[in-house]
């Protein structure tokens, strides 16, 4: 957990659930999990959504395209509702992490944002800068079931962290949003460790492709975030930016990265970074950036937010 991530307390006891999604997954077997292995029927039994869940993770695997993509839909709603994770978050991440792996087409993508939204906290609320790069938070929050959220995102990571393996070699996928999407995912791993780190700084070193440039360092710079290493991600963040020669995608995430991480309006430098920034590359490079993508849902949002970055007339995202 990062430094300032909420912790229960005594005050919070009353308000705790029943169960704690986070001893399942701990409990889980170390071989490739099944939707079986989730026997929350005793804890669950009353909750309709188990079974639509279990259906859903079917629909999966079904193969047939207009499945697949109805049981995605089916499964965010279930599980990531308005952007909030649910408690069964856990139970999805192994099938989508299978269906980028095996699948084929947009779907591939689709699935791993879905386990890279559901690794993250009111994922629709973290347009602000000083959300952007947290997957956790400092209060307690609940979704419209009742259950903690702080709990379900965390067993989440947690089964990320089962699959860490799958998702650092989809880094070298052939699709480059496959590859900017699987860095989205890994960097929610727990534990977050350095053979995470090493993949995405080695992915860096030999990625062409400017989007998942972007991707691979924003996620770099959340690593060292959850890492409590805030003093290291600006600084190599802030070389990177200030360097023309960085390569386009780079220098971009980096931008975005450092603005992230600070709370003080983009200093002078920085701004004449971003008005050197062609236009409108910039904004079809953000619109793929993994962590922001609903941004612009609302025709001309993001083009807005990026020019009051521009002009430092406010903090922006």
């Amino acid at each position: 957990m990062a430094r300032g991530d909420w912790e229960a307390g005594d005050v919070d006891e009353p308000w705790l659930p029943e169960f704690d999604v986070r001893a399942i997954v701990a409990a889980l077997p170390r071989r490739p999990v099944t939707v079986d292995d989730f026997v929350w029927d005793e804890s669950l039994r009353n909750d309709e959504r188990l079974v639509e869940v279990r259906d859903g993770i079917r629909g999966l695997i079904a193969g047939e395209a207009a499945a697949v993509t109805r049981a995605l839909s089916d499964l965010r709603g279930l599980t990531c509702d308005d952007g909030v994770t649910g408690v069964f978050g856990a139970c999805v991440v192994p099938s989508l992490i299978r269906l980028a792996e095996e699948g084929s087409g947009p779907v591939r993508t689709e699935a791993l944002q879905l386990a890279g939204d559901l690794a993250r906290m009111d994922v629709f609320g973290k347009d602000s800068r000083s959300g952007l790069l947290r997957t956790m938070g400092p209060l307690a929050r609940y979704d419209s079931w009742g259950y903690l959220e702080n709990w379900a995102v965390e067993a989440v990571r947690m089964m990320i962290g089962r699959d860490a393996g799958p998702l650092i070699t989809l880094l070298n996928d052939d699709d480059p949003h496959v590859r900017g999407r699987a860095a989205y995912v890994l960097v929610t791993s727990l534990p977050a460790g350095q053979e995470i780190a090493d993949a995405l700084w080695e992915r860096l070193g030999v990625e062409r492709d400017p989007a998942v440039q972007m991707d691979l360092v924003v996620g770099l710079a959340q690593h060292d975030n959850e890492r409590d290493q805030l003093a290291q991600a600006m600084t190599w963040t802030r070389t990177l930016w200030s360097e023309p020669a960085s390569a386009s995608g780079a220098r971009l995430g980096a931008v975005v990265a450092w603005l992230a991480l600070m709370s003080e309006s983009a200093p002078p430098e920085l701004r004449r970074v971003l008005v050197d920034m062609p236009m409108p590359a910039t904004y079809e490079l953000l619109r793929q950036l993994a962590w922001i993508w609903w941004v612009d849902v609302r025709p001309g949002r993001l083009v807005d937010r990026w020019q009051d970055l521009t002009r430092g007339d406010a903090p922006g995202w």
